[in-house]
């Protein structure tokens, strides 16, 4: 879905995307198919909000270490609950070299983001900015239930930061 300079995508994760590689291998793809151009620009921002950025993969690293000692314990995902270990790993699937940003929560992370969004483009290190809410709920319970969501904003010619943060907030809005 395209409208000017906004594009938007979705993904739900299936059973075999449970691992950070697998969730971001495919969300790289699912996100560079909804984009006209051949590469995303090195200056491409990645702004991602996560309300869980990784807990499972911290709880097993854990039980892992209760079960087998801390010595022995297998790291797996583990990196990605730290600090902005999602964003990075998009960034790294997507080749994006500009500055990217795990925020943890849902959307009220929107405004800071914008606010972000706006400082970056005005400071010239963006050319394109890639805006991701990321719900992985890889627990034992319901291990395919997670899904993401999001646009990429192309900051050229007709970039209206306001008009088009506010279609994509209405898309997050949307269910």
């Amino acid at each position: 879905m395209k409208s000017e300079n906004l594009y938007f995508f979705q993904h739900n994760f299936s059973e075999t995307e449970i691992d950070a590689a697998d969730i971001f291998g495919g969300l790289a793809d699912v996100i560079s198919s909804c984009y006209s151009n051949d590469a995303f620009p090195a200056k491409t921002a990645i702004y991602l909000f996560t309300p869980d950025a990784g807990v499972y993969h911290s709880i097993g690293l854990w039980e892992n270490a209760l079960e087998h000692g801390p010595d022995f314990a297998n790291p797996r995902n583990f990196p990605w609950t730290l600090a902005s270990c999602p964003a990075s790993f998009l960034a790294r699937n997507l080749n994006a070299h500009g500055p990217n940003t795990t925020l943890i929560g849902g959307i009220e992370n929107l405004p800071q983001i914008e606010e972000w969004l706006q400082l970056h483009a005005a400071q010239e290190l963006i050319e394109v900015a890639i805006v991701v809410y990321l719900q992985n709920n890889t627990n034992i319970l319901n291990p395919s239930s997670g899904f993401c969501k999001g646009g990429i904003i192309s900051i050229g010619a007709g970039f209206d930061l306001n008009s088009n943060f506010e279609e994509l907030r209405n898309f997050f809005l949307d269910n």
